[in-house]
């Protein structure tokens, strides 16, 4: 089985500072952004064989902001 949290799809929308604006403990910080994917994996673990497999798809772009994109390029130089 495979999880998607790419192309925009709900996990994706999740991770990305662009898209998540939630308050609660899936926003903000990477950490809580990545909290549901965590708790996915602990269920679907939890409620199947040890030897299923499972991945997990991910895609970089958006996770971080292009403003802090940005700020980063900026110190840098």
């Amino acid at each position: 089985m495979e999880l998607h949290g790419a192309h925009g799809y709900i996990l994706c929308q999740f991770f990305s500072e662009e898209t998540n604006r939630r308050e609660d403990e899936y926003g903000c910080s990477l950490q809580n952004r990545y909290r549901i994917l965590e708790e996915i994996i602990d269920g679907v673990r939890h409620n199947c064989r040890q030897d299923f497999q499972l991945g997990v798809r991910l895609f970089p772009k958006g996770v971080v902001s292009k403003q802090r994109k940005r700020q980063r390029w900026l110190s840098a130089t």
